[in-house]
């Protein structure tokens, strides 16, 4: 099973090293007069620290679960991905409670969250790619 790792472009990662492992990179946002500007791929002038109302925000949850889904496709379709607001560790305890509790189909469980020392309601889904949603803005594909 290849991995596809996705990341945000706060990380930084050279382009080289990116081309090199096929690492995704979704753009931060930096606000700038009114306009959103996308990091790493709009043209960002080299002097936005003279610019007193710039600001930056994260990618929003649909860039993320775009690039995901993609991800996940691209994998073979043998993981499991975490959404834009899940930790990977309750995406696997989501994604074990549901073939625990369900198996096929679609129905409601709840998952344990290690973060937050917690367990969430979820409801999922079964299609041609598991999807479970629901906590605070959780979404968990799998296939």
């Amino acid at each position: 099973m290849p991995v596809v790792v996705v990341t945000d472009s706060s990380a930084r990662l050279p382009e080289e090293l990116r081309l090199q492992w096929g690492i995704r990179q979704v753009p931060l946002h930096i606000l700038l007069d009114g306009t959103d500007l996308r990091d790493g791929v709009d043209d960002i002038p080299d002097n936005i620290h003279e610019y007193g109302d710039a600001t930056t925000a994260a990618a929003t949850p649909a860039e993320l679960a775009d690039v995901y889904r993609q991800a996940l496709a691209d994998s073979g379709g043998d993981g499991v991905i975490a959404g834009p607001e899940t930790s990977c560790g309750f995406a696997l305890n989501t994604r074990s409670e549901y073939e625990r509790e369900i198996g096929a189909g679609s129905g409601a469980i709840e998952a344990f969250s290690e973060a937050n020392e917690r367990w969430y309601p979820m409801y999922c889904t079964e299609g041609s790619e598991h999807e479970c949603s629901g906590a605070i803005s959780a979404t968990v594909y799998w296939p």
